[in-house]
């Protein structure tokens, strides 16, 4: 079986890591322990950032960006349509408005559509960098006196005229969730790049707490149980474990019901060192990791450019392709073809506010045409470094295939 998403950055090198904690020497230092100063000290350096704070999740981090950019109720807070419930959350838990915008191209915030929504009460501009390509960062320098923070959830590492995506903005959030660039299950930081940014983060109290103990075991989990039904996916007996893990909670839900109603204001807690430990270790290798993904793009992008029913983006080579997105008429027809055939597709974004189960009253149908029209015909094609080109050429023929039929 081929998958998009499921746990794509998980190995047998994580289960290892996860059962290192387990020994009497190491496990008093489950949440506190040395890698959390690492990653943050790696991250630090790698962004050149005034401070990097090391949170549970990047929506968390989104909040606390947010706080710091002095963002009140009454605020409005720009936002490109096609993105996250858990996004829009965070707007509304500080008691801001969500103003969208539309998205340019490559599915990222089209800065044109800025310029025309800023009002006197927008206070900041969340600027989406999606699939790993990066906004247009020198038309965001021509934004004056509004907090501009840059979502880097899925370009950790991505570049536009030779500028690392995450520090142009006053700050930039990452997410170390499942399917993200690298991955400990949950986790994020936000990345504070403006010395007066800084003075601000400062006066805020953030407690060093850690969330429950049955929310990290859920997510410490997550790593044995999908590492053992992947391969048994296609058996049946994958399916089992992991509907069984989520009915009885044993595993996190990404997105959960109280998220998608809007129904949740997110409390910052501090990443336990176990789970830092993940994402560390997959930072050291984030360059061999992105070069694999922009290779495998560049392999999609010459293999489908010639089938008419397909459009996609042009390549840029500094783009890191945490998901090579394509458009098709039909998107979810395709979906079941390829499932047939042991490719599972993704579906990132068929929604302006994605999942699609969620709440989409705050945002006013027609006023993002470009990105109502993406998505009822995206499709998402798996990158990654345990996709081979023996995938890749089965996912190829597979949409040659459908294309004919």
């Amino acid at each position: 079986m081929i998958f998009t998403g499921f746990s794509p950055n998980t190995t047998y090198k994580d289960v290892i890591t996860l059962t290192s904690f387990l020994m009497p020497w190491k496990i008093s230092s489950i949440k506190n322990g040395i890698y959390q100063d690492k990653l943050e000290q790696k991250l630090t350096t790698f962004f050149n950032a005034k401070k990097v704070v090391i949170l549970d999740t990047g929506r968390s981090a989104l909040t606390q960006a947010l706080l710091v950019g002095q963002v009140k109720e009454g605020d409005e807070v720009v936002v490109q349509a096609f993105t996250c419930v858990v996004v829009i959350n965070a707007i509304l838990s500080v008691g801001a408005v969500p103003v969208f915008v539309d998205i340019d191209d490559n599915y990222c915030t089209n800065v044109n559509s800025v310029k025309k929504a800023i009002t006197t009460k927008t206070k900041a501009i969340i600027v989406q960098h999606t699939f790993g390509f990066v906004t247009d960062l020198k038309k965001l320098c021509e934004l004056k006196n509004i907090f501009i923070i840059e979502d880097c959830a899925h370009s950790l590492g991505a570049k536009q005229h030779g500028k690392l995506a995450g520090t142009i903005g006053d700050v930039s959030i990452l997410s170390f969730g499942t399917d993200k660039v690298i991955s400990s299950v949950r986790g994020g930081a936000l990345v504070i790049n403006k010395q007066k940014v800084l003075d601000v983060f400062e006066t805020l109290t953030i407690k060093k707490r850690y969330r429950s103990t049955k929310d990290l075991l859920q997510h410490i989990v997550h790593i044995p149980i999908f590492w053992i039904s992947k391969p048994l996916y296609s058996m049946y007996i994958g399916k089992i474990i992991l509907y069984i893990s989520k009915k009885l909670e044993i595993i996190n839900k990404t997105v959960t019901h109280k998220e998608k109603k809007n129904l949740i204001t997110y409390t910052p807690y501090r990443l336990e060192n176990i789970l830092c430990n993940l994402a560390y270790n997959q930072f050291k290798i984030l360059t061999i990791k992105n070069k694999i993904r922009s290779k495998q793009a560049k392999y999609y992008f010459d293999n489908l450019a010639k089938i008419s029913s397909i459009s996609m983006p042009n390549f840029d080579a500094e783009a890191i392709y945490l998901r090579f997105a394509i458009e098709v008429d039909k998107p979810k027809k395709l979906i079941k073809y390829a499932k047939k055939r042991s490719i599972v597709l993704g579906d990132w974004y068929s929604s302006i506010i994605a999942p699609i189960d969620s709440n989409q009253k705050q945002y006013n149908k027609k006023s993002c045409l470009h990105a109502e029209k993406s998505i009822k015909k995206i499709v998402n094609l798996p990158t990654g470094e345990y996709i081979t080109k023996k995938h890749q050429d089965k996912i190829i023929a597979t949409l040659k295939s459908y294309d004919k039929s």
